[in-house]
């Protein structure tokens, strides 16, 4: 009797290895298909960790967003030009690496 129960349980147990290796292929199957769906995915939550973790260290150390002022002057023209240029003034800057 103790044989009997022994053979039904190593039999269950190989069913189970041979069902658990049927569901690993099929769903190895189907992931397969959707390889460049789960990279592009992949490719967005590791851009949105990147913003993120940038956010939250401009935040703690109270980064902000330069303000830029335009200004329109003459520049020495060349000849047959009259075109302007534009030159850029930055206010409330901060430097990461000039404050440490």
């Amino acid at each position: 009797e103790l044989k009997e129960l022994e053979d039904v349980i190593l039999g269950a147990e190989d069913k189970l290895s041979v069902l658990e290796y049927e569901l690993f292929a099929a769903l190895r199957e189907k992931v397969s298909g959707e390889v460049a769906r789960i990279q592009k995915t992949a490719k967005a939550v590791a851009k949105l960790d990147v913003l993120s973790s940038l956010a939250y260290v401009a935040e703690q150390n109270h980064y902000c967003r330069p303000k830029l002022n335009h200004h329109r002057h003459q520049r020495r023209p060349s000849p047959g030009s009259g075109k302007n240029d534009s030159k850029r003034h930055v206010y409330q800057k901060r430097h990461l690496f000039k404050q440490r």
